[in-house]
């Protein structure tokens, strides 16, 4: 975890040194997925959840137009369970720390469009639950997923702007839970 952070404080030192733009980014994200009819979802119904997500966002141009979108953001993916008989919900929530390493497309002063991968680290989970799901645990939490990210961002003042972007995670996060996809909107502040 200590390699983490270190890689992650260096990777802001840089961005604020090398970066053709470099901002900070906070806002929400809206998380579905599915849960396993086997396991802690027996008898019950996934629901989407809102979580929070910030951090600070670099773009290293190394082409005309074309760059790195890099940096590192702290993001909930949380998601809750309702039994249909009623009997009780459960709530879920996984917080990561994630790397995106994706392919930035400038569109001039306006803003530019994002694709790629992200390294997604878990850095912890709680759950709680009511009626028969209480005591309700995620279980084979997965240390290290893969979200698939497209998105945009855009400048609505010199250096303020948003961010909208589909998120999806191939395979499984943990035991029974799996298909996690969200979409997010970030409000974010550059220092160029």
């Amino acid at each position: 975890m200590k390699k983490i952070l270190l890689v992650m404080v260096a990777n802001l030192i840089c961005g604020n040194v090398f970066a053709n733009e470099f901002a900070a980014n906070i806002g929400f994200r809206s998380q579905s997925g599915s849960i396993s009819s086997s396991g802690a979802g027996a008898g019950g119904s996934a629901k989407s959840q809102t979580g929070i997500e910030g951090g600070v966002i670099g773009i290293f141009d190394f082409a005309e137009k074309m760059g790195l979108r890099t940096g590192f953001m702290y993001v909930q993916r949380p998601l809750s369970l309702s039994s249909d008989a009623g009997l009780g919900d459960a709530k879920f929530n996984l917080n990561y720390f994630d790397v995106p390493l994706q392919f930035s497309y400038n569109i001039g002063d306006v803003g530019s469009l994002f694709i790629g991968p992200v390294v997604s680290v878990n850095l912890d989970s709680n759950s709680s639950g009511t009626g028969i799901y209480n005591g309700v645990k995620m279980t084979s939490i997965k240390s290290t997923v893969f979200p698939l990210q497209i998105g945009a961002s855009f400048k609505f003042a010199s250096q303020l702007g948003a961010t909208v972007y589909f998120e999806t995670i191939p395979g499984e996060v943990a035991q029974d839970f799996s298909s996690y996809r969200a979409v997010g909107a970030l409000l974010f502040v550059s220092f160029e």
